[in-house]
């Protein structure tokens, strides 16, 4: 941690720190908040750097953004299947395009939060694709069983997310010769 700390720009070490002092801050009374599409609602992150003004109009301070990280061109569950934690998609704008619009926000006070996705991938994640080829240690990455015994156990009390689209929690893989916890769709 304290190598990622380090590596921050010193602007953002400031920021962290001032949080860190002030507690609680995430919990305070003071940020009003606002979860939105990127594409829904302004198209792009140039958009949302346009509307600025607009969100401090209505004395919104933290905008929570749903994922905006690379997604596959196909089925993607909204954007919640990801493919890279580094990459902005490009329909939204390029990382230097969100990296202006986080420097203005933060000049205008505004808190950004990102839906960033840790508990599942893309079944073309370079992760998912290692585990696919066999390597042990990605695989381990991921719920994965070689058998049906412990996805049976689970399956008794985890509820289905999407009963009519992805009815199991669990999918069996032909290239790990696995079965693999796909809680929300068979390429997550």
């Amino acid at each position: 941690m304290e190598e990622l700390f380090s590596n921050r720009p010193k602007e953002l070490k400031k920021l962290d720190l001032g949080r860190l002092q002030d507690g609680n801050w995430y919990q305070s009374e003071r940020l009003v908040g606002m979860q939105l599409y990127v594409d829904r609602f302004n198209k792009n992150i140039q958009g949302l750097y346009n509307k600025l003004p607009y969100f401090d109009e209505l004395g919104v301070n933290f905008i929570h953004l749903i994922p905006i990280t690379t997604i596959p061109s196909g089925e993607n569950n909204g954007g919640y299947a990801v493919n890279s934690y580094h990459e902005i998609d490009s329909k939204y704008g390029t990382n230097k395009e969100f990296s202006t619009f986080t420097k203005q926000a933060r000049k205008e006070n505004m808190v950004l939060m990102l839906n960033f996705v840790v508990n599942h991938t893309s079944d073309e994640f370079e992760w998912a694709k290692k585990a696919k080829t066999g390597d042990v240690k990605y695989q381990n990455y991921y719920y994965t069983y070689p058998d049906r015994q412990i996805p049976d156990e689970f399956e008794k009390t985890i509820p289905e997310i999407f009963p009519k689209s992805a009815p199991d929690t669990f999918t069996y893989d032909k290239a790990m010769d696995k079965w693999v916890m796909t809680c929300f769709n068979t390429y997550q």
